[in-house]
């Protein structure tokens, strides 16, 4: 399993300098994320979020998004504010 974290703002794409960093944006790859993907009970979407502009599968539950692309790859991400637990997407996509 690989896993990244980051204490990160309310925008995920280009946050301005004073901006309140008041959540941490987890992010899992690998084997971890396709059983993730797997095990959520929440119907795919096929989505264009990928440099190369080809399709992924997607799935989304309240904050916690995982994707699968056609090579087999995986990757989950959530962010959680730290000041009251709620989650929200961590990909820009």
């Amino acid at each position: 399993m690989e896993a990244v974290y980051e204490i990160a703002g309310e925008s995920i794409v280009d946050p301005g300098p004073e901006e309140k960093k008041d959540r941490v944006a987890i992010y899992i790859s690998g084997d971890a994320a396709r059983r993730i993907y797997k095990a959520m009970p929440v119907p795919e979407e096929r989505v264009v979020c990928n440099s190369e502009g080809s399709p992924v599968r997607e799935k989304t539950a309240g904050g916690l998004t995982c994707m699968g692309d056609e090579k087999g790859g995986y990757e989950c991400g959530v962010r959680i504010k730290l000041d009251d637990g709620t989650t929200d997407n961590a990909f820009a996509c």
